[in-house]
């Protein structure tokens, strides 16, 4: 799954902080292991196991109606 470079590594960041705090890593670095978790597709599986425990993912549906506003600035 691609991402925006600028959020993977946020996100590859603060899984390296909280991997790092909790002394999760046993033999590898928090952002080897993060890296790891990412490439490995275990992320994205981990998401979808939430969102189905919490219901499932869904699209949201759009709003009967709408209105388009355009900015004055």
């Amino acid at each position: 799954m691609k991402a925006p470079q600028d959020f993977r590594n946020k996100s590859l960041l603060l899984a390296t902080s909280i991997f790092d705090m909790v002394h999760e890593t046993k033999n590898k670095s928090g952002i080897q292991l993060a890296k790891e978790i990412l490439s490995l597709g275990q992320a994205y599986k981990k998401f979808l196991s939430i969102c189905k425990a919490q219901g499932d993912f869904k699209e949201p549906e759009f709003a009967p109606c709408k209105e388009d506003i355009k900015a004055e600035k």
